[in-house]
């Protein structure tokens, strides 16, 4: 991750504490992101069960905006999820 990267997360990560409280879930570092699509970039906050919020990066100014509505692209690259494979015992497993 680059240092733009990064404070652009940071600062992301601290609008999302002030507008939610400190009660809020905690965004996961390793799984947040900076995102381009169709030349415009976005800033996605998620931890390892979901996503929490995207902010679009404006280019004129840099500041940070908030969506209310998700593009679709960033839905698909949510981290995985593990997933229960029951054994022949009948005992579950993490895969």
């Amino acid at each position: 991750m680059t240092g733009a990267n990064a404070n652009l997360i940071d600062r992301a990560f601290r609008a999302y504490v002030a507008a939610d409280g400190s009660a809020a879930e905690q965004p996961t570092l390793s799984a947040c992101s900076v995102e381009s699509i169709c030349g415009r970039r976005y800033v996605a906050l998620r931890n390892h069960h979901r996503m929490l919020a995207v902010y679009r990066i404006r280019r004129c100014s840099g500041c940070l905006r908030r969506l209310r509505v998700w593009p679709i692209d960033l839905m698909g690259r949510e981290p995985e999820r593990p997933t229960i494979k029951l054994n022949p015992t009948g005992e579950g497993a993490y895969v």
